[in-house]
């Protein structure tokens, strides 16, 4: 967990190319791509999430699911504008995704990482609760299975979940993953900087740049006085800003 801003993302993404590079126990991986991000509403649905992960990796390691997605939206199509409970299909559709990511697992771990946790789930605002309408926190429609099927039975498989700290994560979502998981979840506050390490932070982005060429850029970073440098750190609480 960590603030906005504090660097969550660009932290899973590093994470995740080094697994993909190879560069992580000197191990080799299955990684994502990419972080999957739940501020994006389809990946508030089950047959969402699991399409939105397996874009991260080669097509012919989710074939069987790609499969039972077609058939479940062309499903979809033939019963459009009708209410229908939830099918056997889109049963299958689950299982086949839970299926292909074990049998990938299976030869290599395999990392994926998640982010904006915090919009699993909402919690009533100040009119709703003054009014005691909607006063139980209410995840989104994907999350159920998240905690009953699809973390539960994860087996060599890492899972990074970027979320904000309390209050913008209802509490109950820390409660439910640490109820799911026991001891498997691990959780890690991130911080920003420290006003040492914020110096040299400035310092890498500046070598980051001459080493891509930028020299001008390098030097402009170089010249910001000490107690601008404190004042930024300070200002923008230690947060990565560059």
């Amino acid at each position: 967990t960590g603030e906005g801003g504090v660097g969550k993302t660009e932290l899973f993404k590093e994470c995740l190319q080094q697994r993909r590079a190879g560069e992580w126990k000197r191990q080799a991986w299955f990684a994502a791509r990419d972080v999957v991000d739940f501020y994006h509403m389809e990946t508030h649905t089950i047959d969402g999430l699991a399409a939105a992960v397996a874009l991260q990796f080669e097509d012919s390691h989710f074939r069987g699911f790609q499969g039972k997605l077609r058939e479940l939206n062309e499903r979809r199509g033939q019963l459009a504008g009708l209410s229908v409970p939830k099918t056997q299909l889109e049963r299958d559709v689950a299982e086949a995704f839970l299926a292909d990511l074990a049998r990938l697992a299976e030869s290599r771990p395999v990392a994926l990482a998640f982010d904006t946790a915090e919009r699993l789930m909402y919690e009533p605002d100040e009119f709703q609760a003054a009014l005691g309408v909607g006063a139980e926190e209410v995840g989104v429609a994907v999350l159920p299975w998240l905690l009953q099927e699809f973390l539960p039975r994860l087996r060599n498989v890492i899972v990074f979940l970027a979320g904000r700290p309390a209050p913008e994560t209802p509490a109950r979502l820390f409660e439910d993953l640490r109820a799911a998981l026991g001891d498997r979840l691990i959780e890690r506050p991130l911080a920003g900087f420290a006003e040492a390490e914020a110096d040299e932070y400035w310092e890498e982005i500046a070598r980051g740049a001459e080493e891509a060429g930028y020299d001008e850029t390098a030097r402009r970073i170089r010249v910001v006085d000490a107690a601008t440098r404190k004042n930024i750190w300070r200002l923008s609480g230690g947060r990565p800003i560059l």
